[in-house]
């Protein structure tokens, strides 16, 4: 067999060269033989034609350097695979794929007419280019992968060869091709699975069918075979079809036309020159990779966009530098992935290509090495890919380990993208952007989610708020008090809250601020903060806080910058978005509409660190895509992380901390308050149970008004029944609005809403009817409050019809003229198909024709049973054993018409699912009332839940009105230990009124000193949020804030030490506690040395008693300060028997050896600590009463005193005190009784 065509610059003969299978018989060899090379593109060309199976195993390959004959074309024939041998002696044949060849049998059967079809349409994807000839193939766009389609057989001189594959089949195939291909092909992600051959062919099954014809070349060319001198005998040989033929020669090659050919491995022509299929195939992968490596150089010494390395002064971990002659070398889908992959080099994207999310490069070893996904790296770029409706699983275990995810979307399919351009060039835009020659399939960065700009509320793990905060601070000098802005999101719900305020030493409003929001990212400009808040923040944030630096001015906004953009944005989304002849319609003149800018926005005006912070915000949202979709929701409020202004209970940070409020000690939420009390039903109103919590009110009557509320639930448990079979079967209403607004909402999310609030309107209405025997009005006038939707239901299911088991969502009848034109036209091609099929049933005198559709692609394909004959211009696309389907001229020439009208019919109604959320969307603000509402009822419900679970005693708070604190509990326990333990001893507490402000508690280690501070702490709160408290009686005058400071712990970011913390907490709370403030304090001056400690207890502890006039405890262990916990001790068995009760008097030590002895130290260690601390003990003793005895009036009456000389020196009369007159007259009065008591003392002496 052999093929022939001159080239015209050789002057030889030719430049064919002939592979002879190394198997074959050896002959006597020439000395002068030559190999003319072939290159890649060319041997998978030739691999690709019919052959004819030859147990001579010759192949004939073209030199690419010249245009094959298509006469010789049909000459070149390949085998499908090496036969088996039939026996240990049995010569092997030449290695060659199967995957890269294909057979044509002169047979003609349909399974070979179906396996050369399937070879025709293998094509490489992921956006690789492969050369083959003198044109590039890539990639095409369809969405979903076709059927086989074995053309027809046609006769040709008298041999049976398959239609595309003659002169006029070689034609015809490649302008089929040059038609249907298109450079981004992604045909089989929607059928064949990752590990298909469609999937993942990239062409190098061929590659190594050409490397292996390469090897067997050398092999043959080695051998010891002249070449035939006659062109008439190798044109014979095929006639002949001599099995026992061993070569083929091609005519027309003298010895001196060929070059010489290099030898391989030890000789020249022996057995070590040969290479198997494996050698070549990793030698051909190192050649790749090295190719690879030298195209993506610019991965091997990352630079950022300005051209910094890691590690450098300035570099942006952000952006990648891709040097232009990179670009050139980029196949067109290179060329879009790299695009956006150069300013998004920090975050792992998610490249949608048909019905799969795929990984390039460094992202795909992320996924591989996180997750173990398969990685492909046969591809020119590494890859893995997740199917398309796995996207929100695969995103959230990204988002957990702490990545940045980026979801590109595919905008169109292929078809889409053909109507577009044609579309372009009617409208006279001209060319659509080409891309090497062919327009790709156009992709958009729809989003980059980070840990805490989630939007999706199926991606978070709970139904808490996640937080996103930018900060920034404003500190002129380090002696100067410290002044922040701060802008904090919840993207899932797309609320805004902007705070400022001016904060102490210790950053106390900003501690609570993080305490109370764990915020999950944290956006800062750099090199703002001061080292004492990177310190503070370091602490209280966690680890899986994700930091984000942005520069001063060019990206972390500067106030009059953040002022523009945001009127700017939201002219943009009242005017429907400005294009580019509208920018200086959009320039801001400083006085924008009030109407335009939400109020809450313009209360920080003047208030430029706020400003700057939320400028920020904005900035770093328009690097992920959703600057417009959240900011414009108008969801912005006042954020005061105190609650002073709100008229709240004040719960700091430490308090939060000490308590236990919101997290305990291990970071989980078991045993906590939150836990113990939130019950809520609705995930909405579970977040804002939370904001409850967090902020107890204040004000008698609007606390005496809740607890009236949840008397009446209490009392009527049908309402509580009627509310949660309401309520639990609702959606995250209020995350789904912000994903309306964004038009990013499914489809069926957006029904589930509109029957929410179907179910809401019809529960509330039984709710109204169930609360008119309540006593209080609070329940009811909820209810009413509620704006009646019913209209707004109805006219807003009137502009739509759901489909619900094809799921779709189009325009009603009427309501769209676009939909009702393009369905008008499918209509007509779909009646002019029926109207075909009745003259295709008569022609062919065949009433069984029928259509058959395959998949969503192959549509109204002819069924025709096999026995009936259609004309030859029918085209067959499959089959069974039972009828052939085809497509005749005219019905294929319907379908394409059906198909686009169909693909326009899906744009429009695209289309208009955007345009429904619109008009959803313009009644937020009344969506919003309905959720919030029936939040508070689940709050209200919660309040009532956890009082009835609290067991007996349990009692409703008397809250009294007073201008101090008053607090009164009998028989008060612990709530969150309610359930832990069954034999808790509950206690008396009384402070303020008429018993004593402060108590001391002195005694043992582990007799409930902290656990009575707890609890203390705990009632009050629940008291204040409306809540039964779990005592037999209980009565309050409302707390405006809680100070504690308890524990030993250190503060090593902070560079504090445990004595300095302590410090730093008791000036806190001597600065900020008021004679309405509860304070509690535990074993403070325990940092320092013992008489350091004690004095400073002492000193803080009169400072309190005499000049704040708060209620508190101060728990010690100085027995100095008495007052405490009764105990018996057995010195015996050295145990000691906690009584757990408070009584009047005072504990005589604290014994800590004995505690040490029950936890289990040995006895001559306890007994020597026993003895010195009794030598201690009397040491130090008999050292204070010295002390004392030299004393002509005790210290504190010294103390006041000294404050009563320095009051005098203010002149009082005259009005220049500052402080507060009434705490200034307590004070006094507190000094009158303590000299009286001094007086009484010395006259009894």
């Amino acid at each position: 067999m052999s093929s022939q065509k001159k080239d015209p610059s050789s002057t030889g003969g030719g430049s064919q060269s002939t592979l002879l299978s190394f198997f074959s018989k050896p002959a006597p060899s020439s000395s002068s033989s030559h190999l003319a090379s072939s290159s890649p593109a060319t041997a998978r060309k030739a691999a690709t034609k019919p052959a004819m199976p030859m147990k001579g195993e010759v192949v004939t390959l073209e030199s690419s350097d010249v245009e094959a004959d298509p006469r010789e074309e049909e000459r070149v024939k390949v085998p499908s695979k090496r036969p088996a041998p039939t026996s240990t002696s049995a010569k092997p044949k030449s290695p060659l794929p199967s995957s890269s060849t294909a057979v044509n049998d002169p047979s003609g059967s349909d399974s070979d007419e179906a396996v050369s079809a399937a070879a025709r349409r293998k094509r490489p994807l992921l956006g690789r280019g492969v050369k083959g000839g003198k044109g590039v193939v890539v990639d095409s766009e369809e969405e979903d992968e076709e059927d086989v389609k074995p053309l027809k057989k046609a006769a040709t001189n008298g041999k049976a060869t398959t239609n595309g594959k003659g002169k006029a089949g070689a034609k015809k195939s490649k302008k089929q091709k040059k038609k249907g291909g298109d450079d981004d092909d992604f045909a089989a992600s929607s059928t064949a699975g990752e590990d298909s051959d469609d999937y993942f062919d990239d062409g190098l099954d061929d590659a190594l069918a050409n490397l292996s014809d390469s090897s067997t070349h050398s092999a043959a060319s080695s051998s010891s075979t002249p070449p035939p001198k006659s062109k008439a005998k190798a044109k014979a040989a095929p006639k002949k079809a001599a099995p026992m033929a061993r070569q083929t020669s091609l005519g027309g090659f003298g010895a001196s036309a060929r070059p010489q050919l290099k030898s391989a491995g030890s000789g020249s022509g022996g057995i070590g020159g040969i290479k198997t299929a494996a050698e070549t195939a990793r030698e051909k992968a190192k050649q790749d990779k090295q190719s690879n490596e030298e195209m993506f150089s610019f991965l091997v010494d990352p630079k950022d966009i300005d051209g910094n390395r890691p590690g450098e002064p300035g570099y942006d971990p952000r952006t990648l530098y891709i040097p232009p002659a990179a670009w050139k070398q980029f196949t067109p889908f290179e060329n879009q992935f790299w695009e956006i992959k150069q300013y998004h080099y920090d975050t792992v994207l998610f490249f949608q290509k048909g019905k799969f999310f795929e990984l390039y490069e460094e992202d795909a070893a992320i996924g591989h090495r996180e997750f173990d996904l398969k990685l492909t790296d046969r591809v020119k770029m590494k890859m893995v890919g997740v199917p398309e409706t796995s996207f929100d699983f695969w995103a959230a275990k990204f988002l957990a380990q702490g990545y940045k995810v980026g979801r590109v979307d595919q905008c169109e399919t292929a078809l889409g993208a053909e109507l577009r351009n044609k579309d372009d060039k009617k409208a006279g835009k001209g060319k659509a952007k080409q891309a090497k020659g062919k327009e790709i399939v156009r992709r958009e960065l729809k989003s980059v989610l980070t840990s805490g700009t989630i939007v999706d509320g199926s991606m978070l793990t709970d139904d808490m708020s996640n937080h996103c905060v930018a900060i920034k601070e404003h500190t002129p000098t380090p002696a100067s008090a410290p002044s922040f802005g701060v802008c904090v999101l919840d993207a899932s719900t797309a609320e805004f809250s902007l705070s400022f305020f001016t904060d102490d030493a210790s950053r106390t409003e900003l501690e609570t601020l993080v305490r109370q929001l764990k915020p999950k990212e944290l956006i800062h400009q750099k090199g703002n903060l001061s080292v004492s808040t990177l310190r503070l923040l370091r602490n209280c944030l966690g680890l899986e806080c994700q930091w984000t630096a942005l520069k001063e001015g060019k990206e972390f906004l500067k106030a009059e910058d953040a002022r523009d953009e945001v009127v700017k944005l939201f002219k943009e989304s009242k005017k429907g978005g400005a294009g580019e002849g509208d920018e200086a319609e959009m320039e801001v003149d400083g006085a924008d509409d009030e109407n335009t800018v939400p109020e809450s926005i313009r209360k920080m005006y003047d208030k430029p660190v706020a400003m700057s912070a939320l400028g920020g915000m904005i900035w770093y949202l328009r690097q992920l895509n959703l600057d417009a979709d959240l900011v414009t929701a108008r969801n912005f409020n006042i954020y005061d992380p105190l609650g002073r202004s709100n008229g709240t209970l004040v719960l700091d940070g430490q308090t939060l901390a000490h308590i236990e409020v919101l997290q305990n000690s291990q970071g989980t939420t078991e045993g906590t308050l939150l836990q113990l009390l939130s019950r809520c039903v609705t995930p909405f109103g579970k977040r804002l149970f939370k904001v409850w919590l967090c902020a107890p009110l204040r004000d008698a009557t609007a606390i005496n008004d809740r607890l009236d509320v949840v008397e009446d639930l209490l009392g009527n448990a049908n309402f509580a029944v009627a509310f949660d079979g309401m309520a639990k079967k609702l959606p995250d209403l209020e995350r789904m609005l912000s994903r309306i607004h964004g038009k990013t909402c499914k489809k069926k999310d957006f029904i589930a809403v509109i029957e929410a609030f179907e179910r809401i309107m019809t529960g509330l209405k039984t709710l109204g009817d169930l609360s008119e025997d309540f006593k209080s009005q609070g329940i009811p006038n909820l209810i009413r409050s509620v704006p009646d939707i019913s209209e707004l239901l109805e006219e807003v299911q009137g502009l739509y019809i759901w489909d619900e088991e094809a799921g779709s969502l189009h325009p009603a009848e009427g309501k769209d003229e676009d939909f009702e034109r393009v369905r008008q036209k499918v209509d007509d091609v779909e009646d002019e198909l029926q109207q075909e099929l009745r003259l295709v049933r008569k022609s062919l005198k065949c009433p069984d024709v029928i259509f058959k559709h395959i998949g969503t692609k192959d549509i109204f394909q002819l069924e025709v049973p096999v026995k009936v004959k259609v004309p030859n211009n029918w085209t067959k696309m499959s089959g069974t054993q039972k009828v052939h389907r085809y497509y005749s001229p005219e019905i294929a020439r319907l379908v394409a018409q059906l198909k686009e009208a169909r693909e326009r019919m899906q744009m429009v109604v695209n289309d208009f699912q955007f345009k429904l959320y619109g008009e959803f969307d313009k009644h937020y603000t009344t969506w919003m009332a309905v959720i919030r509402a029936v939040s508070q009822l689940d709050c209200l419900l919660s309040l009532s839940k956890s009082s009835a679970a609290l067991g007996e005693p349990c009692v409703r708070p008397e809250i009294v009105e007073s201008d101090t604190a008053i607090v009164e509990f009998e028989e008060l326990r612990h709530p969150c230990i309610l359930s832990a333990s069954t034999d808790f001893i509950p206690n008396d507490v009384v402070l303020g009124g008429d018993a004593k402000n402060l108590m001391l508690l002195t005694g043992p280690n582990m007799a409930g000193k902290s656990t009575l501070l707890r609890m203390a702490c705990t009632a009050v709160i629940m008291a204040q949020l409306g809540c039964f408290v779990p005592a037999a009686s209980a009565r309050i005058a409302p707390i405006d804030a809680i100070y504690s400071r308890m524990g030993a712990n250190d503060f090593i970011f902070a560079n504090a030490s445990t004595f300095k913390v302590e410090m730093d907490d008791c000036n806190k709370i001597l600065q900020k506690a008021t004679p309405r403030s509860l304070v509690i304090l535990d074993e403070l001056g325990r940092g320092t040395s013992t008489y350091d400690g004690m004095a400073i207890a002492y000193a803080v502890l009169h400072r309190l008693a005499t000049h704040t006039g708060c209620i508190g405890f101060f728990a010690t262990h100085f027995t100095s300060l008495t007052e405490d916990f009764v105990t018996s001790v057995n010195d015996e068995t050295r145990e000691v028997v906690f009584l757990y009760k408070l009584i009047d008097g005072s504990s005589p030590k604290s014994y800590g050896p004995h505690v040490a002895a029950m936890a289990g130290l040995s006895e001559s260690i306890v007994e020597r600590a026993i003895a010195i601390s009794k030598q201690f003990e009397e040491t130090s003793r008999a050292r204070e009463l010295a002390m004392r005895a030299n004393e002509t009036l005790p210290l504190t009456a010294q103390a006041d005193a000294a404050f009563l000389i320095k009051l005098a020196k203010l002149k009082l009369a005259d009005g220049k005190y500052m402080g507060d007159k009434k705490q200034l007259l307590r004070t006094l009065d507190v000094v009158r009784k303590a000299v009286g008591a001094i007086k009484e003392t010395r006259a009894a002496a």
